[in-house]
């Protein structure tokens, strides 16, 4: 459990600093609520932290996935 807390808490912080002022928050929060509705999961189209490349979370750069098609994509950036 400390363990899942201390993974959980690193990322919200991680999401709260890709979060920019312009963020439209009540449209990420639709998002998540439709996602949690349909038994989906939000997924960053950028990953938000990657060697490659670093997204941010935005509305533009969620998409809903099947958890399996999120665990397969993992944190690659969908090509």
């Amino acid at each position: 459990p400390e363990i899942h807390r201390k993974t959980a808490s690193q990322r919200r912080r991680g999401v709260s600093h890709a979060t920019p002022a312009w963020a439209n928050k009540t449209a990420i929060k639709a998002i998540y609520a439709l996602a949690r509705a349909q038994g989906l999961e939000v997924d960053h189209v950028i990953p938000l932290k990657s060697p490659l490349v670093c997204g941010l979370h935005v509305e533009n750069n969620l998409q809903l996935l099947p958890p399996q098609e999120n665990r397969r994509k993992g944190n690659r950036h969908a090509a």
